[in-house]
């Protein structure tokens, strides 16, 4: 009788002290449900269960609370992993008696070269018990093990103090251009690079002129040769960066620049990226509009998201550091689109490039290739040709101390003052479209030496996740230099677009030009969808900015007769004005000046080509502040 009693009194001792732990883990791959993952459970070293995915690729566990566990996953082609419990703590007798928690596993391609295996040595996921009858995640450490998991690029290096190594393998990248005022490069000119007249290397300057080599030795005797244009006495070769710059020499025919070993370390960038970016539109049976504000994906050849993007109110969104020869994937989640449209991606000009057709795990996706070919020339950026926001939170020693009230200074590698701006009450600030930089300094004022009551300044992105904590010294500024993988949470980076402008920011120019290829119907004012995608950034801008007063001057080129081009000049004009006014620009704002074949943005007179006739091809609209 007695040991019945005992018996009773610990199962009742033993149930008000644990609990149960139901835990539910949906397993994917790539966005996609994974039905051959399996999960070992271990308590002090040793295996206790083994679970398999279900049909919906779940992995159930029921565990008893008041024990600390690791939980392991493994799939044949995936990377193993595992996460942490410590449920040590679940032990007290009002713990609810069954707590159930439901975390995502997201499996990742074993040979996947841009994933860091070594971060996969480190729990994804640690759960806690939170003191109040729940499991909770470190969100602060999931989303940092996610961070780290991707390959970082290479640590920065000063060129001007580089050690030269003879016959290190480097890679190279330059800029051609007719002059060094001009934001455009030279495209499409064909580069050798050669060796005691010997080619070495070649390659095609892409549509921003730059130009990119690899597998070349660090060593003197080069020559970069390209054929010589006859309206070009000199071309100018700049690193990707447009730092360093040197001039050609002619020679039989031929722009020649002789490289030594230090000019071409000046050039070589082994962790050269492009820049890339578009525009998407979302097209249904009844509307056509910007896909604003909504994720885009780039997924790589293993279909692993590598990176995402925020389209911004006009569909746009960039990705950086794309690595040449590599294929990529431009995706959107399914889910985010609207029922049966499509989605077609448009250049930086507007100008079509592909529909994202291919579907790919709950994505619509399109392929990219980052080698020379015209479509993905046509999404590869120049650093002119981009904008970017950085954002940040700044507080003293611990986030109950936001530091209002403080001037921040941002600040170019040459230490020139772009821009600054006050922290608010929260500790935040934000720089708004500036010129795109690939590392920078944030500088805060110490005035009265207000910052030294802290030991530590702590720097928050996004989400308020931790990015960097810097230790601040006593009556000096506080400098804080950015690049590397701080860059990504801190800098936003978009497209550079006029229109956008008057959007996130004062323009204090009394007068601004914007010029358009606003496409129509041959010898027809009809407007083409296109011209209509373009004209909705205009609206877009005006109904924001309903003080300004917009001027429409329509051109033609010189094909036909003065008096014919005049008039189709006028009609075209008359035509932008009335789309907008039907999408609700104040007709009072807008007035309308066709000027024809007058005023050509080129000298070639009769013997235009083509290209050159569409330039004189515009719709230039003059914004005025009243």
């Amino acid at each position: 009788m007695l040991k019945q009693i005992i018996f009773v009194f610990l199962i009742l001792f033993n149930y008000c002290l644990f609990g149960q732990l139901s835990l539910i883990c949906h397993c994917t791959k790539n966005n996609a449900t994974l039905k051959t993952a399996e999960a070992n459970v271990y308590y002090n070293n040793n295996v206790i269960k083994t679970v398999k995915t279900n049909s919906k690729g779940v992995i159930k566990l029921e565990l008893e609370t008041g024990k600390d566990y690791i939980v392991k996953f493994y799939e044949p082609a995936s990377i193993p992993m595992f996460f942490e419990i410590k449920a040590k703590e679940a032990i007290v007798s009002d713990v609810t008696t069954n707590i159930k928690v439901e975390i995502d596993v997201p499996f990742f391609y074993k040979y996947d070269e841009d994933i860091n295996k070594l971060t996969f040595e480190k729990p994804f996921q640690v759960l806690y018990f939170d003191s109040k009858g729940s499991m909770t995640s470190d969100t602060a450490y999931t989303g940092n093990f996610y961070r780290e998991m991707f390959k970082k690029p290479i640590a920065e290096i000063k060129k001007d103090s580089v050690i030269i190594i003879p016959n290190k393998i480097v890679k190279i990248a330059g800029v051609i251009k007719q002059n060094t005022v001009e934001v455009e490069g030279v495209k499409n000119l064909n580069i050798q690079l050669f060796k005691n007249n010997k080619q070495l290397a070649k390659a095609v300057t892409n549509r921003t002129g730059l130009f990119y080599m690899e597998k070349i030795k660090l060593e003197k005797g080069y020559e970069l040769r390209t054929k010589a244009d006859k309206e070009n006495k000199y071309l100018y070769l700049l690193d990707e960066e447009l730092t360093y710059c040197l001039t050609s020499e002619f020679n039989n025919g031929e722009h020649v620049w002789k490289l030594d070993s230090t000019q071409l370390t000046k050039l070589s960038n082994d962790d050269f990226g492009y820049c890339i970016g578009g525009k998407l539109i979302q097209t249904t049976s009844n509307k056509k509009e910007f896909y604003s504000n909504k994720t885009v994906i780039l997924l790589n050849k293993n279909n692993t998201a590598i990176k995402k993007a925020k389209t911004n109110i006009f569909g746009a969104f960039v990705f950086d550091e794309i690595k040449p020869g590599n294929t990529y994937y431009i995706s959107v989640l399914a889910n985010e689109c609207a029922p049966e449209c499509r989605i077609d991606l448009l250049n930086r000009e507007d100008k079509f490039v592909s529909v994202l057709d291919t579907f790919l795990n709950n994505y619509h996706a399109t392929s990219i290739h980052a080698n020379q070919n015209p479509k993905f020339d046509n999404l590869i950026l120049s650093n002119q040709e981009i904008k970017m926001n950085v954002k940040a939170a700044l507080y003293g020693d611990n986030i109950n101390n936001p530091i209002g009230k403080l001037k921040v200074l941002l600040l170019n590698d040459n230490y020139d003052v772009i821009d600054s701006v006050e922290t608010d009450n929260f500790g935040t600030f934000k720089f708004k479209y500036l010129p795109f930089l690939k590392k920078f300094f944030l500088s805060m004022e110490n005035k009265d030496n207000e910052l030294d009551v802290y030991k530590n300044i702590l720097v928050y992105g996004e989400d308020k996740k931790l990015v960097k904590v810097l230790t601040h010294e006593k009556g000096k500024k506080f400098n804080y230099k950015v690049f590397g993988s701080d860059l990504q949470q801190l800098r936003e980076i978009e497209i550079e677009d006029p229109w956008l402008e008057f959007t996130v920011k004062e323009v204090k120019k009394e007068n601004t030009l914007i010029v358009e290829n606003i496409l129509f119907e041959t010898n027809k004012s009809i407007l083409t969808n296109d011209a209509k995608a373009i004209l909705n950034k205009v609206v877009y801008t005006l109904k924001q900015n309903i003080k300004i007063k917009i001027e429409i001057k329509a051109h033609t080129d010189n094909i036909g007769s003065d008096a014919s081009n005049l008039k189709l000049s006028n009609e075209r004009a008359t035509e932008v004005k009335k789309y907008l006014i039907s999408n609700g620009v104040l007709e009072s704002n807008i007035t309308t000046k066709g000027l024809g074949e007058s005023q050509p943005l080129n000298s070639c007179g009769e013997n235009c080509s083509e290209e050159e006739h569409a330039k004189n091809r515009r719709v230039e609209f003059i914004l005025k502040k009243h």
